[in-house]
């Protein structure tokens, strides 16, 4: 027995002990993973001499302890003796990877077992012990086929039970948590095979908007939004503001692509949208970095109002970050912009630095803020970000100063978009939320 003064906590289990140094280690707490892997079409069990299994922890990949090739185990996998963190108030989590020939590429995340609290049995108070054990995870593994796609999908948008029209209905890839993945049971891994972008389309006069499974990513989890649209009843004589926005809401439509519980035709209720700052009617609408792990390739942030607005100094948008990330090689990655953030960069480029292009739609309801690049990125590059700020940029031309965003039927009322100097009001989104100027252009 190791005594040690460390605080070690563990949670999860309860033991019953009594020791009269708390503070005690004891050595030998593994746990293991094990499940089988299978065809995620037919539900066969996948085994043969070309299928491969890794867990990755940090800078080391381990190999399976046991994989079953055939017989009546086939398919069958286990990852034994993996460490059990015991640092408090953190979670450690591995990378598991499967490959098969003729199979698309499987990867998850894992989290091991962590913190379970221990009870004195004196005073029913909690005490820092680690016992010996070994525990165990159950997580199957469901392939898709190469080639196998989703089935199509169809998205009916209505509001008071009447179709509506030339809306746009989104589908953003919950890819940073990819959990509502072959949800079946509790024992199965959620697939999350990389970063892939949100794709829309638009209703037809029958209120629906078609999806070809060859767009979807087969077993991927979407999360649906419905792009706020101006739609007037037969009785109205005035637009209504309508939409289905708010993605992080309980209850908003989520499904996952090729999963049979997830039905082909899918209705969406749109309800009306509630402003949400100030006096003044506007707010954003939608936001192109909106969803947690999309990626943007070209950089760029769009943000959408309800309502036509006027942008002060347009060319007063700055950049806070810039990330060139890393090569494939593990070099620094190529990308750098007109003007990179901080004055040593800028100094001396008085009337030239414009590391932002910003632009305004002719309708005034659509913002884009864009990178002017020097070298642009080449896409290979992993880690590529970008940050968007108000400005004006070191070294802007005289007269260029703080973006001021004012509705155009309600002048004199400025806003801004991610900060909030000179008294002016940031706007926020329908559901009363600011936005981030983050924009992913690279995977991680």
């Amino acid at each position: 027995m190791n005594r040690i003064s460390k605080c070690l906590a563990v949670a999860g289990l309860a033991f019953a002990v009594s020791c009269g140094n708390p503070n005690v280690l004891a050595l030998g707490n593994t746990w293991s993973l094990q499940g089988v892997v299978a065809d995620a079409v037919t539900g066969a069990r996948l085994g043969g001499g070309d299928l491969k299994l890794y867990l990755v922890q940090g800078a080391d990949v381990r190999g399976p302890t046991r994989l079953t090739t055939g017989g009546d185990l086939m398919g069958e996998y286990a990852f034994a003796g993996i460490p059990v963190d015991f640092a408090p108030g953190t979670n450690q989590g591995w990378k598991l990877v499967a490959v098969k020939g003729g199979y698309q590429r499987f990867e998850s995340e894992i989290s091991s077992l962590s913190h379970f609290n221990t009870v004195d049995e004196n005073t029913g108070g909690a005490v820092n012990v680690i016992t010996d054990g070994a525990y165990s995870r159950i997580g199957n593994i469901y392939m898709f086929a190469t080639g196998v796609s989703a089935p199509d999908y169809s998205f009916t948008a209505t509001y008071n039970g009447k179709p509506v029209p030339n809306a746009t209905v989104q589908l953003d890839p919950i890819t940073a948590s990819n959990s509502a993945t072959f949800v079946t049971s509790t024992n199965t891994l959620p697939a999350s095979n990389g970063y892939v972008q949100s794709i829309q389309h638009t209703t037809d006069a029958s209120g629906v908007a078609k999806f070809l499974g060859s767009e979807l990513a087969l077993g991927g989890a979407y999360r649906v939004q419905v792009l706020p649209i101006s739609f007037k009843e037969t009785a109205s004589s005035t637009g209504i503001p309508i939409g289905l926005f708010n993605t992080g809401a309980a209850g908003t439509p989520t499904f996952v692509a090729g999963l049979t519980s997830s039905s082909v035709d899918q209705q969406l209720a749109l309800v009306d949208l509630i402003p949400g700052v100030s006096t003044v009617p506007l707010y954003i609408t939608s936001v192109s970095n909106g969803v947690s792990g999309s990626l943007q390739s070209n950089g760029a942030l769009v943000v959408t109002f309800n309502i036509p607005v006027t942008v002060q100094n347009l060319n007063g948008y700055d950049v806070s970050a810039f990330s060139p990330g890393t090569q494939p090689n593990g070099a620094a990655g190529v990308a750098t912009l007109n003007c990179a953030p901080g004055p040593a960069y800028c100094a001396g480029t008085a009337g030239t630095a414009k590391p932002v292009n910003a632009s305004l739609s002719t309708d005034g309801l659509t913002l884009t803020l864009a990178p002017q690049y020097v070298t642009q990125p080449t896409l290979q590059e992993h880690g590529v970000t970008i940050t968007y700020t108000e400005g004006p940029p070191t070294g802007a031309p005289a007269g260029v100063g703080l973006p001021l965003i004012e509705a155009r039927d309600y002048p004199g009322t400025p806003f801004t978009l991610f900060t909030t100097p000179g008294g002016a009001t940031q706007l926020k989104t329908a559901a009363g939320s600011t936005i981030s100027g983050k924009v992913q252009i690279t995977a991680p």
